[in-house]
């Protein structure tokens, strides 16, 4: 995981299934944060 840097876009990839959900949001190809809910 890496700081974001300010001003800078972000993408956030999702991924749902039966069993839970997980998101990462991330910015120029590194991770800024990450979450997964079962």
């Amino acid at each position: 995981m890496t700081l974001p840097v300010e001003g800078e876009g972000f993408i956030v990839c999702c991924d749902a299934s039966g069993v839970g959900l997980g998101c990462v949001l991330m910015q120029h190809g590194r991770v800024i944060s990450y979450a997964f809910r079962q």
